[in-house]
């Protein structure tokens, strides 16, 4: 019952004309997480510890997105949250090319639909 009540208000916000339909993001999500573990495993050959601390803190942040926004309903906290996830997948895909050029490529489809998403939730919080 809460799921349906959370899918409700959200349906209710004032959203971007760009937001794509509900299944898209089904879709979109688990192959991104597929190349984010390929990259992080990938990686793990010629590790740096700041390498591994940039993956960690940045899937970090990334689990912590969906609660804030979602259940939470922390709307523009979540926005925020989204833009350290921004800085954090750049750092990481930077630093992952210096040492492993194939593992920071991985990223990049992720680091482009995290901008988009970015840029949704933005909308979202100046909207409601």
């Amino acid at each position: 019952m809460e799921s349906i009540a959370r899918k409700d208000w959200y349906k209710q916000l004032t959203r971007s004309s760009l937001t794509p339909p509900d299944w898209v993001f089904g879709v979109v999500w688990p192959i991104l997480y597929m190349m984010i573990f390929a990259s992080g495993f990938l990686y793990m050959t010629e590790p740096t510890q700041l390498g591994i601390t940039l993956y960690i803190f940045q899937w970090i942040v990334n689990l912590s997105w969906s609660p804030l926004f979602f259940q939470q309903r922390r709307i523009c906290v979540s926005f925020v949250v989204i833009l350290l996830m921004v800085l954090l997948v750049g750092a990481t895909i930077w630093e992952f090319h210096k040492k492993l050029p194939t593992a920071a490529y991985l990223l990049i489809p992720y680091f482009l639909w995290i901008l988009f998403a970015s840029y949704l939730n933005g909308y979202i919080c100046f909207s409601n």
